[in-house]
């Protein structure tokens, strides 16, 4: 127990750190790729300028732990302005226990499908007929709709 709470706390002021330092607000995204399911990723870089129109947001930051990862996102052309930041993946779990505990940020999004034994994710693509797209879409993102192609 003591263990997880330092886990969370440590997770806190690695998010105050990088608020501070990458100027976060309600008015900027954050999408943290992680890399656990590649279409999962896949699909929710291809409706990043969508859902940031449905959530009122003009910037956008792409966490990935890689350069590999920060190149596929690179390839992607968007309408809004997109940062892409390195971040190490044990820093990225750290962030997301503190996430998992606080989960007030609602321009905060992980695409951790397999990681913490809650995840719906994992649930909805294993254990039901729906795919990664509308998993994306309807779950993640939290949208009402599938964007028409």
């Amino acid at each position: 127990m003591l263990r997880q709470s330092l886990m969370i706390i440590k997770g806190y002021i690695i998010w105050l750190q990088f608020r501070v330092k990458e100027h976060l607000d309600d008015k900027k995204f954050v999408l943290i790729v992680t890399e656990e399911n590649e279409k999962v990723d896949q699909y929710a870089l291809k409706y990043l300028d969508y859902v940031m129109e449905r959530k009122y947001t003009k910037e956008a930051l792409v966490i990935v732990s890689n350069q590999g990862t920060a190149k596929k996102v690179s390839k992607y052309h968007y309408k809004h302005q997109i940062k892409i930041k390195i971040m190490p993946f044990q820093k990225i779990k750290l962030l997301y226990k503190w996430y998992c505990m606080d989960g007030r940020r609602k321009h905060v999004v992980f695409t951790f499908v397999k990681t913490n034994k809650d995840n719906l994710l994992e649930h909805f693509i294993n254990k039901t007929d729906i795919n990664e797209e509308d998993v994306v879409c309807l779950a993640l993102y939290n949208l009402r709709e599938i964007p028409k192609k």
